[in-house]
């Protein structure tokens, strides 16, 4: 009788554990594909700062993009904006540019920066 009280206990302490296990791999693949939207938006934003320099600070290119990695499919989407608020130098033209990307539909990354015309 113990013995069988020993087993059930064990089996349920397993299961529990199985379980915990589970949520904390969903958590890792979670974390990850955040790190991975970051950094792609990130990379995009100095793309654009880029493209900006390369242009005489004239312009950049606000088209959105598709980047694969691993499995997954990343999209980026640019958008910009006229700026005149504080942040804003007197006398200059400013930008607000945002960068998003996505991963099935669900936002993982959100950047934003001010760029400014000399």
């Amino acid at each position: 009788m113990e013995l069988m009280v020993v087993f059930i206990l064990s089996g349920i302490l397993t299961a529990g554990m199985v379980s915990l296990f589970g949520e904390a791999i969903k958590g890792i693949n979670a974390g990850e594909s955040r790190v991975v939207a970051v950094q792609l938006a990130q990379e995009r934003m100095e793309q654009l700062v880029a493209e900006r320099r390369a242009d005489k600070y004239n312009s950049f290119s606000t088209s959105g993009d598709s980047v694969t990695f691993g499995t997954s499919n990343y999209l980026r989407s640019v958008s910009s904006v006229a700026y005149s608020g504080a942040a804003c130098p007197s006398g200059m033209s400013c930008k607000e540019v945002q960068v998003i990307v996505s991963l099935d539909g669900l936002t993982k990354a959100d950047l934003t920066m001010l760029l400014v015309d000399y």
